[in-house]
Parts: C-alpha cells; sequence; structure tokens
C-alpha cells in the first residue's frame, strides 16, 4: 500500500492535532486537580462534620425509635435499672427492674429453663454498654 503525498501530509497533521489534543487534556485534568487539592482540608473538614452530624441524628432517631433516656452515670460501682427492656424485643419484652451494688455486691440468678435467666444478663450487659457508649436506652427515670 502506498499512501497519496497529499494523504500523508494530512495524516501527520491527523497525529499531531490528537497528540496536541491529549496534551490539552492532561493539561486541564492537572488544574483541576491542582484545583481540588488547594480545597482538600475544606473537603476533609466538610465530610468530618457530616460524619459527625449523621451519628447524632442516627443516635437521636434511635432514641426516638426506643423511648430512650439519659441514664444518670455513678462512680459508686451502682448499677440500678427501672423498668428496662432489651433494645431488641421491645414489644415483647417484659420490663426488668434490677438492682446491684447498693444493698450486695453480688447476685444469684436462678429460676427454670427458659426462665429468662440468660435474657436479664444480656439485657443489663447491653443496657451497661450502651450506656457506655453514650447511647439512651430504653428504661424509665430513676435508672443508673
Amino acid at each position: 500500500f502506498i499512501e497519496p503525498v497529499a494523504i500523508s501530509k494530512l495524516n501527520e497533521q491527523l497525529t499531531l492535532l490528537k497528540a496536541e489534543e491529549t496534551a490539552e487534556e492532561y493539561q486541564i485534568l492537572a488544574e483541576l486537580t491542582g484545583l481540588i487539592n488547594e480545597q482538600e482540608r475544606l473537603v476533609d473538614q466538610a465530610v468530618d462534620t457530616m460524619t459527625t452530624l449523621d451519628i447524632i441524628f442516627a443516635r437521636g432517631k434511635y432514641s426516638r425509635e426506643i423511648g430512650g433516656i439519659t441514664p444518670k452515670v455513678n462512680k459508686e460501682e451502682r448499677l440500678r435499672i427501672v423498668q428496662g427492656k432489651h433494645p431488641l424485643l421491645l414489644e415483647h419484652a417484659v420490663p426488668l427492674t434490677f438492682s446491684l451494688g447498693a444493698e450486695y455486691r453480688g447476685l444469684v440468678i436462678t429460676g427454670a429453663n427458659a426462665g429468662g435467666k440468660t435474657v436479664v444478663l444480656k439485657t443489663v450487659g447491653l443496657l451497661t454498654v450502651m450506656t457506655q457508649f453514650g447511647l439512651q436506652i430504653p428504661a424509665q427515670a430513676g435508672t443508673e
């Protein structure tokens, strides 16, 4: 195949123009990247702010859903739950009133099989951890 001279020159020009176009694209992308990099700190701050707000709103929404209260936190190693419920069993749970550390420091839980002993322990543990995370818990006033 022999390419005519006129077409050969046009192909050379086309190749040169494509190379110039690619170089211009890279130049534009580099400028845009530079503009974004200048705002990187602001973008990071915006993402952090949105994350914080999302956590706050999620906690508030969850608290409303469970009818949560903020329990009093004490340093006397005392635990008192008033009408507390397991957060995953809200409508089906029997409210639990539980106290430990005020009059006695230990507790033995006994009862029949399927009597709720494990649910009591899991509820107390879960409500305690939720309090440590700063979440509201499904219980009544007087809980600490």
